[in-house]
């Protein structure tokens, strides 16, 4: 692999104003963190400015397949990479992901008291049928996504009051109550053009290819088998800092594996050009393939350069069965990682123990004194006695066997809560035999976990293990159309507006929300309300491990594991700049022998 250093090259970057008020070009996440580049930057240090647009790559899809090209609804299945055909408001860099730097919107105005934000876009941005990206499409985009889009979008944008069109190209957002996360989260809102959906539905998934006005558009596709995005050429971002030595192929195609098991064949004959494999078993036991012996393909094991995220069965609270922390306790107990962790993933991994996971903003220890004041304001009625005391850790069995004593204070906390062992059946006076049903992607995860499945029957337990196509997995998980779902919920690096969609009663009752396990707790809610207006990271940390405890001493889930290394294989005919976020996101990358230095 060669690779190309960077340039520095001297551009002014020129910010307009709004009404006599400073204007920024950079916008922190809860105005925390200092920004990385400056505001005369002229590109991200991981880009090249100087490679040349040529070529095409083949990347590998996570999902099977696709049947809509709208990702903002909560109907269907977009494709991948389909991000690449919408710009942004602002832009952050994978160096420095709690910024954003302009792109559609060339600088912006908080006020004082954060109650408002302004967003001035350039004048230059368009969209590909030509036509100018103004203060009507941010209006129209953001009262969409509001009535129509995704729990993900539409929760959030609730906390906005107005939103008010000043000039052609400057639009402001007013929001209920002072925040300095929320204009974070309007800055990576998209801009979708008003003029195409007066034809075209929103809310109905359709593989119409919309207008866009990021750096590719749809060339052609095949559900269930490609997509290939082809290179906006006369694109008019492409010249901003932001976008400066990204997007340089011609031609992006991803490609869609019904199975799993097929992915390494592919790469191994060159059908995909990379692939981020997630499988511990495969990438030691079938990479091993002739391109890769000569050196054509390249093998990486990568230290994470991001947070974990959130992978675990999540148990529906929803459920009659499920709605007692007791039962939920009792599956946790009867769980073991040790066994999984040893013979199935080779002791590869280590388990979650917090759902902030290595970002700095979990739980450390026994509650503070300053956490205990905060457990002090809520009803006790609303946490677990444990989570204002201890530490809270995974019940820990052998790589051998569930422990004795985990199985008899699962049997006892069973039996507090009403349930009974009757002809080796668990059962209920009143909701019956106890039955479990599991959600799955893939029939390979139901496989892996089919000790845990026998630990249940063992225990008068009915494990159901359903395996679906992406399709109708994204319908159930939309649906909370069952029992325990594995489920992988990537992290940001630090939390924020996000938060409401994950853990509060709204979205709790909200289809397509990832509140997953239907938490629905007056003391979270008020927690995520307060990490959401935290004035500072301090008082972020404190409310975020204070919910961390709550949630995690409720047992909504069975946590699972968080990996230290990602694991990459690439065909050796690319260059791209030295850095981990790199390999794992080719959009930087280059045709080798396109190499502009």
């Amino acid at each position: 692999m060669r690779y190309c250093c960077h340039i520095l090259i001297g551009i002014l970057f020129l910010l307009g104003s709004f009404s006599s008020k400073a204007q920024r070009y950079s916008i922190s996440h809860g105005e925390f963190f200092t920004p990385k580049y400056p505001k005369n930057f002229t590109h991200f240090s991981y880009a090249n400015p100087l490679a040349q647009k040529a070529g095409s790559i083949t990347l590998t899809a996570r999902e099977a397949s696709f049947d809509t090209f709208n990702p903002y609804i909560v109907k269907g299945t977009p494709p991948e990479g389909i991000d690449l055909l919408h710009g942004t408001l602002m832009k952050s860099s994978l160096d420095d992901p709690n910024v954003a730097y302009p792109y559609i919107a060339e600088s912006f105005y908080v006020s004082p008291d954060h109650l408002s934000v302004v967003f001035n876009l350039n004048k230059e941005a368009k969209f590909h049928d030509g036509s100018a990206i103004t203060s009507k499409d941010v209006v129209f985009t953001v009262d969409l996504l509001k009535a129509e889009g995704s729990p993900k979008y539409a929760l959030i944008l609730q906390d906005v009051a107005a939103i008010k069109r000043i000039d052609k190209h400057t639009v402001q957002f007013t929001f209920k109550n002072p925040s300095k996360l929320l204009p974070f989260f309007l800055a990576k809102l998209p801009v979708l053009s008003k003029e195409f959906y007066k034809s075209y539905s929103f809310n109905t998934t359709s593989l119409v290819p919309p207008v866009g006005s990021g750096p590719y558009e749809i060339d052609i596709f095949r559900a269930g088998d490609f997509i290939t995005y082809k290179r906006v050429r006369e694109w008019w971002g492409r010249t901003l800092p932001s976008n400066a030595g990204h997007y340089n192929f011609d031609k992006v195609t991803y490609r869609f594996f019904k199975t799993k098991d097929t992915i390494v064949e592919a790469l191994a004959r060159n059908v995909i050009d990379h692939h981020w494999e997630w499988s511990i078993s495969r990438w030691m036991h079938q990479y091993n393939f002739p391109a890769l012996v000569r050196g054509d393909v390249i093998k990486k094991d990568i230290k994470k350069p991001y947070p974990d995220g959130l992978n675990a069965f999540f148990i529906n609270s929803r459920q009659p069965h499920l709605k007692d922390r007791r039962i939920r306790k009792a599956l946790n107990l009867l769980f073991n990682f040790e066994w999984l962790n040893h013979h199935v993933y080779y002791d590869h991994y280590t388990r979650n123990r917090s759902i902030y996971m290595n970002t700095g903003f979990g739980a450390e220890g026994a509650p503070s004194d300053k956490e205990k004041e905060i457990f002090s304001r809520y009803d006790k009625s609303l946490y677990a006695p444990e989570a204002a005391l201890l530490k809270f850790k995974a019940p820990k069995n052998s790589p051998s066997g569930v422990l004795r004593m985990h199985f008899e204070e699962a049997l006892s906390l069973f039996q507090s809560a009403g349930w009974f062992i009757k002809d080796g059946v668990l059962q209920h006076p009143v909701l019956g035999p106890f039955k479990l049903r599991f959600l799955f992607s893939h029939p390979s995860y139901e496989k892996q976990y089919q000790e845990y499945f026998t630990t249940l029957k063992r225990f008068g337990i009915e494990p159901i293990a359903q395996s679906v196509d992406t399709t109708t997995f994204v319908t159930h998980v939309k649906d909370f159309n069952y029992d325990i779902v594995l489920y992988f919920v990537p992290h940001i690096s630090v939390p924020g507006a996000e938060q409401e969609n994950l853990w509060t009663s709204k979205a709790a009752d909200t289809k397509g929300s990832l509140n997953l396990s239907g938490i629905k707790n007056s003391m979270v809610d008020d927690l995520v309300q307060k990490v959401v207006s935290a004035e500072s990271l301090d008082q972020m940390k404190l409310y975020t491990a204070v919910l961390d405890r709550v949630i995690s001493w409720g047992y909504y889930m069975i946590p699972m594991w968080a990996p230290e290394l990602i694991h990459v294989a690439y065909w050796n005919k690319f260059a791209f700049v030295p850095m981990a976020e790199n390999i794992l996101y080719p959009h930087t990358w280059w045709a080798e022998s396109s190499c502009g230095i």
